[in-house]
């Protein structure tokens, strides 16, 4: 307690005698002015520090989620295993192109991978679920693609690529009502069968498993004059996308994804270059005017051959 001090008498008479004392005992205690108390102030700023932090936790793993590789910083590092490759050509049910799958198979083999290939009636829905988790860091799709489904409207109007099971519309009902999977027939063909596509919502529920850094290339109609299924693919693990901006002609398009596979792994040329090298040789389409385009912009030093990286052609 600090000490009391006693005031200064008013005049300078003489002082009075003191007034009696009672004992220490019987007088009450003068108590120092304690501060204002807040019940309960330490336990709560404690818990609102804990939730604003379990809260930046959690946002930043959602965002993580979301953003995927788009973190270059934060990637974790690429794997030392075997280069393994795939080709998926889900065209040659109507339009093989031995040519074409023979000259990826060598520029492929050449740059070291392991090839794989699916053709025809192999191309199914369980193989687009299982592609992800193969650990291919290299996959040559030759698959149709749209975006105009049938039956339904989407908003965006989103790409969806084919695969080779015909269309029943009490099959995969579950991904069907949420617009994973849906009808599409080949624009150009009258009497062509509809078939089952995959889209967007497909990659983000569907598809097990994370890519590596893959590069997609998607030569199909208007393969990238939406984003939506870019952006998915992306955030499951693919590095970039490379497509057309508009309707591209079926010869026009394998010429040009032979000469940037093999831009990208006999010349091992970066993305940028490769995709530039590939228009001054093969310009734009003849007919439609479409050009090759890749998204995100910043994946131009982007290379296939450097380690835990991955090439996806996919052809219409």
């Amino acid at each position: 307690m600090p000490p009391q001090h006693k005031r200064k008498p008013k005049s300078p008479k003489a002082p009075t005698p003191p007034p009696p004392q009672e004992p220490a005992a019987s007088r009450p205690a003068r108590r120092e002015r304690e501060p204002a108390r807040r019940p309960w102030l330490g336990p709560l700023a404690l818990a609102g520090g804990l939730l604003l932090a379990l809260a930046m936790l959690a946002g930043g793993v959602l965002l993580g989620r979301q953003l995927g590789p788009w973190r270059a910083a934060s990637l974790p590092p690429t794997p030392s295993g075997p280069k393994r490759a795939a080709i998926v050509d889900q065209t040659a049910l109507s339009h093989p192109n031995p040519e074409l799958t023979r000259a990826l198979v060598a520029d492929l083999t050449a740059a070291g991978f392991t090839v794989d290939t699916y053709t025809g009636q192999e191309v199914t829905i369980a193989l687009y679920r299982s592609l992800a988790s193969k650990g291919y860091r290299v996959i040559v799709f030759r698959t149709h693609s749209t975006n105009d489904i049938l039956d339904v409207k989407l908003s965006g109007q989103p790409v969806y690529l084919f695969t080779s099971e015909l269309y029943e519309k009490y099959r995969y009902v579950p991904e069907q009502m949420t617009a994973q999977l849906g009808m599409a027939k080949v624009a150009y063909e009258e009497d062509a069968p509809p078939y089952f596509a995959i889209g967007p919502e497909f990659v983000k529920r569907s598809m097990a498993g994370q890519f590596d850094r893959t590069l997609l290339i998607i030569g199909g109609y208007k393969s990238l004059d939406t984003l939506t299924l870019a952006q998915a693919f992306i955030a499951k693990g693919v590095a970039a996308v490379v497509g057309w901006n508009e309707w591209v002609d079926l010869s026009h398009n394998d010429q040009a994804m032979q000469k940037l596979v093999h831009a990208l792994t006999a010349e091992n040329l970066p993305l940028g270059q490769a995709v530039q090298e590939t228009l001054a040789q093969v310009g734009p389409d003849p007919i439609y005017q479409s050009v090759l385009v890749y998204f995100p912009d910043y994946q131009q030093d982007y290379r296939v051959g450097a380690a835990g990286s991955g090439l996806l052609a996919i052809r219409r």
